[in-house]
Order: C-alpha cells, then structure tokens, then sequence
C-alpha cells in the first residue's frame, strides 16, 4: 500500500491551500492509498 504524508505550505487553519490538500488527499485515499494529513500550525 502506498503511505503519504500531505500538510500545506500555510499555517492557517481552514486556508485554501489546506483545502487543496484535503481535496488532494481524499482522492489519493479513494485510490487505495494511506493518507495522513498534518496541519503545520499544530507545529508552530
């Protein structure tokens, strides 16, 4: 199975960049893949 570890390049929660991230990371999810998403604000 494939692994991946997705995070966007904004801290901000709910930005548009995170938006893409989540779109991006349930299709790969829908591919079979394992996904985790991180948000970096939770790091900063």
């Amino acid at each position: 199975m494939t692994k991946i570890l997705a995070f966007s390049g904004s801290t901000r929660r709910n930005s548009y960049n995170q938006a893409v991230v989540e779109c991006a990371a349930q299709a790969a999810k829908d591919a079979g893949a394992e996904v985790t998403v991180i948000n970096l604000g939770d790091y900063a």
